[in-house]
């Protein structure tokens, strides 16, 4: 009778540690959290469990005040700082690709379509809306009035570098060329009103990987620097600068100085985030300092056996005073 009351005590503790989503977790497991830490590594705070993607972004509906915004990949989701009032905005399409320079409108690279809407939800539409051609690598124009992208035509074997003025829904096509199995263009941006740069990689010619730039009439096509161009294209239009990552090596290029700088080699494959300003750049967990070079990791206060960091790159507040991540919070 004794062991039996035992066992029906330690089941009930069991149960009641479970019901309560107690804080329990076996020995040596670990779980995906969206997680805050201030600019100075500070003060780091789990909001909720997610292997999302997290972004800030404006609220709407009060002006000052900032959200996050959690790319799903098939969906998107919105909710306070606090993890509070989490609710999905998007439920069929996933896969946040860029947002305007106000963060206000985004858009979103799905199954070969692009799509845009405001970061509350509002106003989603499919902007290509054409199912026979695989469109992508979508961003805004420095004033948020084209979209430029890439698309490939499978009849006449090119590869097209394009921009759809947002007002007019009018389609001009900068770049066309022939590929082979394995060319592509990568990551198209403006840098002003006149001038583009992209990647292309193409293994099967000889030294044409690389950053490139040319005008908006597709003329003046320069390379940059050679090698194959391995994440998406950031532009930090106070500092003039791009920021990509050259195979394994992330690179700054100061185009008012028409000059090459090499931070450092990183595994993470995900995209280089400046800050507003331009003057930080961000990397899986790292900070860098645009002027300076030098870096530091956002989660230098905390031991790899509590939190360690996943593949996406931090994405800054507003004031720069804080940063989202996803994180893999570990349970010893």
């Amino acid at each position: 009778m004794e062991k039996c009351l035992s066992f029906i005590l330690l089941l009930i503790i069991v149960l009641l540690l479970v019901s309560c989503g107690s804080i329990y977790e076996p020995e040596g497991t670990s779980e995906e959290w969206i997680a805050t830490i201030y600019i100075d590594g500070s003060n780091l705070e789990y909001i909720c469990k997610s292997g999302a993607t997290p972004y800030f972004v404006p609220d709407l509906e009060n002006p000052g005040e900032e959200l996050i915004l959690l790319d799903r990949y098939s969906m998107v989701d919105l909710m306070n700082p606090d993890g509070t009032d989490r609710r999905t905005i998007i439920d069929s399409v996933g896969t946040v690709f860029n947002f305007s320079h106000d963060k206000t409108k985004m858009l979103l690279n799905y199954e070969g379509e692009i799509y845009i809407a405001n970061v509350d939800g509002t106003e989603f539409q499919n902007l290509t809306n054409n199912p026979s051609i695989w469109e992508g690598d979508s961003s805004f124009s420095l004033d948020d009035q084209f979209v430029i992208y890439c698309y490939t035509n499978i009849i006449d074997s090119t590869r097209v570098i394009a921009y759809r003025d947002l007002e007019t829904n009018q389609v001009t096509k900068i770049i066309e060329e022939v590929y082979s199995e394995w060319m592509n263009f990568k990551s198209p941006i403006f840098v002003n009103s006149s001038s583009i740069y992209f990647g292309q990689n193409d293994p099967d010619t000889l030294n044409s990987d690389g950053l490139y730039s040319a005008l908006l009439d597709g003329t003046n096509k320069t390379l940059i620097d050679n090698g194959y161009i391995h994440s998406r294209i950031s532009f930090s239009i106070t500092q003039q600068k791009v920021a990509y990552r050259e195979s394994y090596l992330l690179k700054l290029y100061d185009i008012n100085n028409n000059e090459i700088i090499d931070l450092g080699e990183h595994d993470w494959s995900s995209k280089p985030n400046f800050n507003y300003e331009g003057m930080l750049l961000s990397i899986g967990p790292l900070v860098y300092f645009t002027d300076t070079f030098e870096n530091y990791n956002i989660l230098h206060n905390y031991s790899l056996e509590e939190v360690c960091y996943t593949y996406h790159s931090i994405n800054f507040n507003s004031s720069s005073s804080k940063v989202v991540m996803n994180v893999r919070r570990n349970f010893p």
